[in-house]
């Protein structure tokens, strides 16, 4: 998602560092939107005393979006990592 939003942008092909630097933008935009939505959901499902038939919030607790942000930085960060490993 960031690299094509870069790439659109700058209007040029993307290569090196700005690529990775867009990928991790791309990677924190998307799932800082995500985490926001599952945060609005929770609250929402706990101010209306909603639960999933089975029992439980049906959104995910905030105390697993930091793990959310740093498993999605992560991933967009793989790519570089086996590049300079396997160099």
């Amino acid at each position: 998602m960031g690299e094509s939003f870069f790439s659109s942008a700058w209007r040029e092909k993307i290569k090196g560092l700005k690529k990775y630097f867009s990928r991790v933008t791309g990677s924190f935009v998307a799932t800082s939107a995500w985490t926001a939505v599952q945060y609005v959901g929770h609250r929402v499902c706990e101010t209306l005393k909603y639960e999933w038939p089975s029992g439980g919030n049906p959104f995910e607790p905030p105390t697993v979006y930091p793990f959310n942000l740093v498993m999605a930085l992560s991933l967009a960060l793989a790519p570089l990592l086996l590049t300079w490993w396997s160099a």
